[in-house]
């Protein structure tokens, strides 16, 4: 699935939550609500400007509105695999997992 479509995902699940139609959602953010459909079925790519609408809209962080892109909706490399796995835990976790890389870093400069 490409990128636009995730997003629009995103931004029709959050509408749906608010319980909300897109015409609303188009007034809320000041964009048209024909841009707002297009957007939710990945035809269009809001600018930042539109999606600093949309959160306003929505009533949420920007953030938010991308949280919905793991490793499995975009390209996976084992960098990111990595970023996405550690981000999450805590902080003595993540230094002993950067130790533990600065190791292995070491020990193939050899």
């Amino acid at each position: 699935m490409n990128i636009s479509k995730i997003f629009g995902k995103q931004i029709k699940s959050y509408r749906k939550a608010l319980n909300i139609s897109q015409e609303e959602l188009a007034e809320r953010c000041g964009l048209h609500s024909t841009y707002i459909g297009q957007v939710e079925r990945g035809e269009k790519n809001a600018s930042l400007k539109s999606i600093q609408k949309l959160s306003r809209g929505l009533k949420i962080p920007i953030a938010k509105l991308f949280e919905c892109f793991t490793i499995d909706s975009i390209e996976s490399t084992p960098a990111a695999e990595i970023y996405y796995t550690v981000l999450n835990m805590g902080n003595d976790t993540q230094m002993h997992i950067l130790n533990i890389i600065n190791e292995i870093s070491e020990i193939s400069k050899k």
